[in-house]
């Protein structure tokens, strides 16, 4: 995601992006890359907001998309940049592909490929006297909208399912992280509430390591830990507590950590741990 923009409705989206500086013209760089900063400009357009209460006067933005790019179009711009496409190292390629599927989602195109479909998404509300003013980047939320594209949605169409049970599953299970406020899967903000759904996951047991677990992903080494008193309710299937505000904007792991069993009046010997298989980002 795209974040720290300022916005102007009706005028510029300024939005940085990094770029690479190449080893040597008309070749792929070796790893790592060196990268710099270019600003490039989109326009957002403003929607009055028919939900809004009377006389709020307030707008909803949209991007002003300015075409459809698809993978041979993406192709082209990077040999236009003099970066080498055919007989080139796969893994650099494929790298500096998807950096300028970015580079062109954050001009404002739309970029179709077979594999996603991506584009760029505005979230958050503007007032009539905020039209015509760069707006600074806490007022909005500047993201990218992923969807599959056609031959990733063939390929699993067809796929057959075989349900079973694992043997002997006891630990928890987290199936969603939410903001009850919002409702968007994996997207939390500082200080909200915060809705745990899933399976055995009630925090119970004497040791001192049971609670839930908030885990940087941009440092490892810092760990936030809410303990059981803090979570209400507290149940096998969801659990709700407050965000901590030491889990600041960033990228995080969350695991629940129980002596619960599959048998609620069964405390197991040692704490089961289980983690929400997917990154959650807090902004």
């Amino acid at each position: 995601m795209f974040t720290g923009r300022k916005v102007t409705p009706y005028f510029p989206i300024f939005a940085r992006l990094p770029a690479f500086s190449y080893l040597c013209p008309g070749a792929l760089p070796q790893f790592p890359f060196k990268f710099e900063i270019f600003m490039t400009n989109i326009n957002a357009v403003a929607h009055p907001n028919v939900l809004a209460a009377e006389g709020a006067n307030e707008f909803y933005l949209t991007a002003d998309t300015r075409g459809t790019l698809t993978t041979p179009d993406i192709i082209r711009r990077l040999e236009a940049r003099g970066i080498a496409t055919l007989n080139v190292n796969g893994e650099a390629f494929v790298t500096l592909f998807l950096e300028e599927c970015a580079r062109a989602v954050a001009e404002g195109y739309n970029v179709v490929t077979p594999f996603f479909r991506a584009s760029l998404s505005l979230r958050g509300k503007v007032f009539a006297n905020d039209l015509g003013h760069t707006l600074d980047p806490g007022r909005l939320t500047v993201g990218v909208n992923l969807r599959a594209g056609k031959a990733a949605r063939e390929a699993v169409s067809g796929l057959r399912v075989t349900p079973y049970q694992q043997p002997g599953l006891s630990g928890p299970v987290i199936q969603s992280v939410v903001d009850p406020t919002v409702g968007e899967e994996g997207k939390l903000t500082p200080g909200c509430m915060v809705l745990l759904k899933g399976l055995r996951m009630a925090v119970k047991g004497e040791d001192s390591s049971v609670g839930v677990y908030f885990r940087s992903v941009e440092d490892e080494n810092v760990e936030v830990h809410i303990t059981p008193d803090q979570i209400y309710p507290n149940m096998p299937k969801q659990m709700q507590f407050k965000l901590p505000p030491e889990v600041v904007s960033g990228t995080w792991l969350v695991r629940v950590v129980t002596q619960m069993s599959g048998n609620t009046n069964i405390l197991l010997k040692e704490p089961a741990s289980g983690e929400y298989e997917w990154e959650v980002e807090v902004d």
